[in-house]
């Protein structure tokens, strides 16, 4: 082995000694690989924030993009949903560094301007996911649109804990704003105002 190479193997070692003495490490994050959050829990059911009367769902990419025939249920659309535009942008902190780690420490992702957020009659999305698929014509057949003018969202991996806080307008004119907390796949507690 060269002295170059060994210098450089050197130096890549201490890079990694000291990142992971020196404490966390942060990088830049966009949106991970799905269009909203809309999903299944750990027994299969859907996962929504709601409460009696709206569910909320924040896309992190542009509905446009999303294709006719996924289902939004299934979250993840490997690699369709890279070719669309983020409307999040963040960070991650990991432990010691990406690879290294199995999961960062926390993940924080905040709306860039108009980030598309729908409202969807909590009854009517009940029914119109009752077969197990929700495709965005369906969502849209239903939905309030609207753009977040805050938004914010922190996940804990480790802790298997996500809370989100936006608010924004809908395009019929009216102002919402949201608070939902979940932990375990279970929403823990949701709150909507629409004014």
């Amino acid at each position: 082995m060269s002295h170059r190479v060994r210098g450089a193997l050197a130096v890549m070692a201490l890079v990694i000694a000291g990142t992971a003495l020196s404490g966390n490490v942060r990088v830049p994050a966009g949106a991970g690989p799905f269009y909203a959050r809309i999903e299944r829990n750990v027994a299969g059911e859907p996962l929504v924030p709601h409460d009696e009367e709206w569910a909320v769902v924040p896309f992190y990419r542009q509905p446009e993009c999303v294709r006719p025939d996924f289902n939004l249920l299934d979250l993840f659309d490997i690699p369709a949903c890279f070719g669309c535009q983020d409307t999040v942008a963040g960070f991650e902190i990991w432990r010691t560094a990406p690879g290294l780690d199995p999961v960062p420490l926390q993940v924080v992702s905040l709306g860039m301007e108009g980030m598309p957020i729908w409202l969807a009659p909590w009854d009517e999305l009940q029914v119109a996911m009752a077969d197990d698929v929700l495709t965005i014509d369906e969502l849209e057949a239903i939905a309030v649109k609207g753009q977040a003018t805050f938004f914010k969202q922190t996940m804990h991996p480790y802790q298997a804990k996500l809370q989100m806080v936006g608010k924004g307008t809908l395009d019929d004119g009216r102002s919402f704003l949201f608070s939902s907390e979940e932990t375990h796949g279970v929403i823990q507690t949701t709150r909507i105002e629409v004014r």
